[in-house]
C-alpha cells in the first residue's frame, strides 16, 4: 500500500510542534528567574547583616534587613521565616504570623515554620476551630497540601518532557520495537502528566484562587455590611487568619474560620 499523499511532510510539522511546545517551558522558567531584582552578592550581604543584627539582639536592624531582602525579590522561604521571627520579638504578632504564613507558602512541610505558627497560634486573642472544614477540597489538601510548589512544578514538568519524549518516539523513532514501546509508554505518562497537573493546579488554585489574610490590628469590628453605620457583628482581634470574598471600595468582605462572614476595611487586613 501506498503512502498517503503528504504525509512525508506531516512528520517534520509535527516534530516542529513538539520543539515549539518543549521550548515554552524554557520561556516559563526564564520568566520566573527575572522576578528577582537583588544581586546574588547583595542578597547574601543583607542576609548577612540580618543574622549578625539578629544574634546580637538588634531586631529593628535585623528586621529592616530581612525587610529589604523580600523587597528586592528574594522571598524565600527562609527570608519570610527569618523576618517573622524579627517581627514576633517586637512585639508585632500581627505581622509575624503574615511573615510566616507567607513562609508556608513557600516550603509547606518545613517543621521550623509549622511550629512557629503554632506557637504563635495558641497566643492570639482568636483561637477559633472550624478553619479546615470550611474548605471543601480540605480531604485531598491534606494528602498532598505540603508538596512545595516547586516540587510539584518539577513533578508536572519531568512528566510532560517524558510524554512529549515517547510521543516523538512514537512518530519518529526507526527501530520499530522502539517506536512501539514508545507507543505503549505514551497513555501511561499521559496519565501521570494528569495526575501531576491536578496536584500542581490544586496547590495555585489554593496559593491564587484561595486568598487568604492576617488581621493586623490589636481589635477590629466585623460589620454586616460595608459602612461604619452597619451592625457588629463579633470583634476579631490580631493574628487571625480569615479567607478573602470580595471586595468593595475600601472595605473587604472575609469569612472567619468558623464559618461567619462580614465586613472589615480593607487595611485590617494583609494579603497572604
Amino acid at each position: 500500500m501506498g503512502r498517503l499523499p503528504g504525509s512525508s511532510m506531516l512528520r517534520p510539522v509535527l516534530f516542529v510542534l513538539l520543539v515549539l511546545m518543549l521550548s515554552a517551558q524554557f520561556l516559563v522558567v526564564a520568566q520566573e528567574l527575572q522576578r528577582d531584582r537583588l544581586s546574588d552578592s547583595e542578597a547574601v550581604d543583607l542576609a548577612t547583616a540580618g543574622a549578625d543584627a539578629y544574634d546580637r539582639g538588634d531586631f529593628i536592624v535585623a528586621e529592616q534587613q530581612y525587610s529589604r531582602l523580600v523587597q528586592g525579590g528574594r522571598d524565600s522561604a527562609a527570608a519570610y521565616y527569618n523576618l517573622g521571627n524579627c517581627l514576633y520579638r517586637l512585639g508585632r504578632t500581627g505581622e509575624s504570623i503574615l511573615a510566616w504564613e507567607r513562609a508556608r507558602r513557600r516550603a509547606p512541610a518545613d517543621s521550623a515554620i509549622l511550629e512557629n505558627l503554632e506557637f504563635a497560634g495558641g497566643r492570639i486573642t482568636d483561637r477559633v476551630a472550624g478553619e479546615e472544614d470550611s474548605d471543601p477540597l480540605q480531604a485531598l489538601w491534606r494528602w498532598h497540601g505540603r508538596l512545595p510548589t516547586a516540587a510539584a512544578t518539577s513533578l508536572f514538568l519531568v512528566a510532560w518532557w517524558i510524554f512529549h519524549a515517547c510521543l516523538a518516539g512514537a512518530l519518529f523513532a526507526g527501530v520499530p520495537r522502539l517506536r512501539r514501546l514508545a507507543a505503549y509508554l505514551v497513555p501511561v505518562v499521559l496519565l501521570a502528566v494528569i495526575c501531576s497537573g491536578a496536584v500542581l493546579g490544586l496547590l495555585v488554585y489554593r496559593r491564587d484562587v484561595v486568598l487568604e489574610g492576617i488581621v493586623q490590628p490589636a481589635r477590629a469590628d466585623l460589620l454586616s455590611a460595608p459602612g461604619e453605620g452597619a451592625v457588629r457583628l463579633t470583634t476579631i482581634h490580631e493574628g487571625l487568619k480569615v479567607r478573602l470574598r470580595s471586595r468593595r471600595g475600601d472595605w473587604m468582605e472575609v469569612l472567619l474560620p468558623n464559618g461567619l462572614r462580614g465586613w472589615l476595611p480593607s487595611d485590617v487586613v494583609a494579603p497572604i
